[in-house]
């Protein structure tokens, strides 16, 4: 290489003083940085990210991680490719963000432009068809032209053409965990060919043709076919065989007969590989068939399914390394460790609940299984023939008894191959990932046939079985009706079974049929107690003052929406997220309780979410007035709990130790709370000291009682005595606003003066239109005592609510007329009809 210009800057590290020394050579830029330690990597390593000058930010976002999280450990080369010439701004600032050496290289136009032979016009139409279907790049050239390049044409580059292994990185990557230790030397040592982090399924609309090209070109090759023995299937194939269950499914063992793709694959955005794979005639060959068809234009191939697609062909199952736990995410999209303490070991910053492997469109699973099966065949050379052949026949005879009949004990499918040994239900492998979700606090999962069975586990799972499991977990008989590719509902179903949600009763640590100590150093979820000082800082384990981590409330109330991103948080450090009761200097106790409740629920005394405020404020503020519960902060984290249920939150606060204050607990009581309406805030019905000179009494006086919706026809005359309370008092509706007036007996007077009580006083004078109903409960009012929802308002500035005698007299007789005018007008309206009868009956003179 020639033209070199040494340039000095300083390094971002500031313990180091690099010098970048610029080689250029064949559209190759090499910008070496001096005084950085190589000897422990690997020395035919490079990352390689295939980028554009627009992608700077998103480079530099991934290169910090990579830096911190890895490479500054190890200094490896960086090798950046594009289809155009890199700025110079570019390169200075990525020659400065990485640890090791930069090189830049331009790709040649022979390896990235449309070919001569693709008929551009039936392109251009593609792009329309699937751009309208919505397919995701479906409308985009330049994204065909890359998947083109990184299937067939990036380990041809010059830049990488003195390098043996490469690790794929993308622009907008993070790795959310430490790496501790080089995945290049893990592959040397392991002697492993390809390795991914991710994998997923593909869009069936983007891939429509290349099952079928794949296969009709590996099974015709005689390189290939020889070396799978003709009276074996590959199902049974030996430590050599290729690892074709990963991509295959319906496949007829008895017939040998090959299935269909299953559109796994693995994600490439994150690939280690040798590159001598690649470069490979086998590899070679098999991507020019595939160039040749023209369909990673036509059809949108991507590369990550031809490498899937080609590693399952040409290499077995011990060539593939899975790199779990490297907290690898893009965008949305990662993986994160499950187990507790290595989540905390790898200073992880991603949440161990919502990763990706182990969701419904994850095929992790698969190869997962693939992984166990290779385990499986060396497991059973070392060990002893007669071990296996007792185990197998226990597990047999338990799937087969009365108790299992071969079946799911979720969903009832035939032939289980996995089973939840400290619940005792069998599992198809459908039900045994959504078992793995809720996590080994609550289920064991263990393969029938790919994994080594204790006598205690073979103990437990005969012990119980389907049967018992059912009866006991789903007391309730809640159905299974879940499609198969519902998994998000079906782990939820799953989730509410194994808490106790289907049960009657209540639900103990001795249930789940673990270590005889799991009670007594976790909680309700399976983590460890941990107890507060008066202080409120977290000191040793212990069972007091611990309530369910923030996330696993969460994942019960499915509220929560999750990017991928903690910035920081850890859910199973409490200290973080939990603090101390300093409001109350009582600690809580629990009791015991056969409640509604149910399980002992504790406070964790947090300060409660601006939405929790707006939904809960106000039956807190009616725990505190009415009930005499005064801190607002706990009883909204009770009635959060309970679902905004009052007696249930009060339960709570009674178990957490607290109390209700002397001068709010006598006023009321929780057992009639549910059946009131601020009780002690509803006004009473207006009295009139003064007495009116007449009462209407409603036995003797005819009109319409608004109170019972009945009509009296007897009229009298009024009695002028006085009474007890001979007041006439105004009630207002607190639900229609409507306007009546009543005396101490209940009897319900018109006024006059508003035509909607007349209008309705007219239409319920017909008495064979008289229907009786009952008042709504709002309407029911009793002058000497409070009513029992509603409420009587006092109207203000309203003039003396009695009415005089001359008054009374003249609604008496307006009534009075109004009823003998519709008693005349149904006489009349009888007799029309008794007419018409007679005269539409026909005359008759006999034989």
């Amino acid at each position: 290489m020639s033209g070199s210009s040494p340039v000095c800057i300083p390094c971002v590290f500031p313990d180091i003083f690099a010098v970048i020394e610029l080689f250029n050579d064949n559209d190759i830029e090499i910008r070496i940085k001096e005084g950085v330690d190589s000897a422990n990597r690997v020395q035919d390593a490079t990352l390689f990210t295939l980028c554009q000058n627009t992608d700077l930010g998103g480079m530099l976002h991934s290169i910090k991680s990579v830096e911190e999280r890895f490479n500054n450990r190890y200094h490896y080369p960086w090798v950046f490719a594009n289809d155009v010439p890199f700025s110079d701004d570019f390169k200075d600032r990525i020659s400065e963000a990485v640890s090791g050496n930069a090189i830049f290289t331009t790709i040649p136009k022979q390896y990235w432009e449309v070919p001569a032979n693709i008929d551009m016009k039936y392109v251009e139409m593609q792009l329309k068809k699937m751009k309208a279907e919505g397919v995701l790049y479906g409308g985009n050239l330049s994204y065909r032209q890359m998947c083109r390049f990184n299937s067939g044409f990036f380990y041809k580059l010059e830049a990488l053409k003195e390098y043996e292994w490469y690790w794929r990185v993308e622009p907008n990557i993070k790795f959310k965990c430490d790496i501790p230790y080089d995945p290049f030397q893990v592959m040397k040592k392991e002697e492993k060919v390809y390795g991914f982090a991710l994998a997923m399924i593909e869009d069936p609309r983007t891939i429509r043709r290349l099952w079928k090209t794949t296969r009709d070109y590996f099974e015709t090759q005689e390189d290939w076919a020889s070396k799978i023995p003709e009276s074996s299937h590959y199902n049974k194939f030996d430590d050599d065989s290729r690892s074709l269950e990963f991509i295959e499914q319906n496949v007829d063992a008895k017939e040998m007969v090959r299935g269909d793709f299953n559109l796994c694959h693995y994600w490439t955005n994150f690939e280690i590989a040798n590159l001598d794979f690649f470069r490979s005639p086998n590899y070679e060959n098999y991507f020019q068939i595939l160039d040749n068809t023209g369909n990673f234009f036509y059809e949108r191939w991507g590369d990550a399914p031809v490498h899937t697609l080609a590693v399952s062909y040409l290499l077995p199952v011990s060539k593939i390394k899975y790199f779990d736990n490297t907290g690898y995410f893009h965008e949305t999209i990662g993986n994160c460790p499950r187990e507790k303490s290595l989540h905390r070991e790898l200073n992880c910053m991603c949440s161990r609940y919502t990763e990706f492997s182990w969701n419904v469109y994850s095929a992790v699973p698969r190869q997962d299984q693939l992984h166990y099966n290779q385990l499986a065949r060396e497991s059973n050379l070392k060990m002893g023939k007669s071990k296996q052949n007792h185990q197998e026949r226990v597990l047999l005879d338990l799937l087969n008894s009365p108790v299992n009949r071969n079946k799911c004990g979720e969903c009832k499918a035939h032939d289980p191959t996995w089973a939840s040994w400290n619940l005792g239900v069998f599992l198809c492998g459908r039900c045994a990932s959504g078992h793995r979700s809720l996590g080994r606090h609550i289920s064991r999962v263990k393969s029938l046939s790919m994994e080594n069975w204790s006598k205690h586990e073979l103990d437990v799972l005969g012990r119980i079985g389907n049967k018992r499991n059912n009866q006991f977990w789903n007391e309730k008989s809640i159905p299974f009706t879940f499609e198969a590719d519902d998994k998000d509902e079906l782990v939820m179903w799953l989730r509410r079974k194994y808490t106790g949600k289907f049960r009657y009763g209540p639900v103990t640590d001795k249930d789940y049929n673990l270590d005889d100590d799991w009670g007594d150093r976790t909680d309700d979820y399976g983590f460890d107690k941990i107890k507060t000082s008066k202080r409120g800082y977290f000191t040793s384990l212990s069972s007091d003052n611990i309530g369910p981590t923030r996330s696993m409330r969460r994942a019960q109330e499915r509220s929560m929406s999750y990017d991928g991103e903690d910035y920081g948080y850890d859910d199973d450090y409490p200290s973080r997220n939990r603090r101390g009761s300093a409001r109350s200097s009582a600690s809580p106790v629990l009791t015991s309780s056969s409640s509604s409740v149910g399980r002992s629920m504790r406070l964790t005394y947090r300060r409660p979410t601006d939405t929790e405020y707006r939904k809960y404020g106000d039956m807190s503020r009616k725990m505190k007035y009415d009930l005499g519960y005064e801190d607002e902060d706990s009883n909204i984290e009770a009635l959060s709990m309970t679902h905004g249920s009052i007696p249930k939150a009060v339960e709570i606060l009674k178990q957490n130790g607290s109390k209700p204050s002397n001068a709010n607990n006598s006023r009321s009581s929780v057992s009639s709370y549910s059946n009131r309406v601020e009780p002690n805030r509803t006004p009473s019905l207006p009295a009139r000291k003064q007495e009116t000179g007449a009462i209407f009494d409603s036995s003797k006086a005819g009109g319409f009682n608004w109170l019972d919706d009945t009509v009296s026809t007897s009229v009298t005359t009024m009695d002028t005595g006085n009474a007890a309370d001979n007041n006439i008092y105004q009630y207002v509706d607190p639900t229609t606003g409507n306007v009546y007036y009543i005396d101490a007996q209940g009897q319900q007077y018109i006024d006059p003066s508003q035509q909607q009580q007349m209008q309705q006083f007219d239409n319920t004078m017909i008495p064979q239109q008289q229907i009786q109903q009952p008042m709504a409960p709002q309407q029911t009012v009793n002058p000497f005592q409070q009513p029992v929802m509603g409420g009587v308002l006092p109207l203000q500035g309203q003039p003396d609510l009695t009415l005089n005698q001359l008054q009374l007299q003249q609604l008496q007789q307006q009534q009075q007329q109004q009823i003998q005018m519709q008693i005349q007008m149904q006489q009349t309206h009888q007799l029309q009809q008794q007419q018409q009868q007679q005269q539409q009956q026909p005359f008759f003179n006999g034989y």
